[in-house]
């Protein structure tokens, strides 16, 4: 009876260390995993820092991100401009509803004659797009300007009148 006695204290010590090494791999386990969520947190909480400031930026300088370029046109005889190939690449990583690009016409004495607006509607992250501006009657030379954009997928609505 004293060694069923033995055996079963034995038996208590030995499952009670087996429980402790349990727990205490349970423990870890889950100490473990909550510093894996804080990890994740704390990147998910960094990844959107970023993209905020990057939003700030695009909504503060949006010329920086969309890229305006003009191809050759035409001039005639004695002045007039046609075929002018205006496209736009947007590089902000946002999708931006409108963008409007101000084209002047310019004179031989360097005074604008004109001036036209040309109208991007919703356009990708990473695409381009390419219109034709307006003939003029008058003109040697073009200049362009972004005048607005707007993006509701970061609240920006931007203008630049002159």
């Amino acid at each position: 009876e004293q060694e069923n006695q033995l055996n079963s204290r034995s038996k208590k010590k030995l499952n009670t260390a087996e429980q402790e090494r349990s727990d205490s791999a349970l423990a870890a386990a889950l100490a473990a995993a909550e510093h894996r969520a804080a990890d994740s947190a704390q990147k998910k909480q960094e990844a959107e820092m970023k993209r905020k400031a990057l939003e700030a930026r695009i909504s503060a300088h949006p010329e920086e991100y969309l890229l305006i370029t003009t191809g050759n046109f035409k001039t005639g005889l004695l002045g007039g401009i046609s075929e002018t190939p205006v496209t736009l690449t947007n590089r902000s990583g946002v999708k931006m509803d409108l963008i409007v690009v101000a084209i002047d016409y310019i004179l031989h004495n360097k005074k604008i004659f004109k001036t036209e607006n040309l109208s991007f509607h919703d356009i990708a992250p990473g695409e381009t797009a390419t219109v034709t501006a307006p003939k003029s009657s008058r003109g040697v030379n073009i200049t362009y300007r972004l005048t607005v954009a707007n993006s509701q997928q970061i609240g920006m609505a931007y203008s630049n009148f002159k």
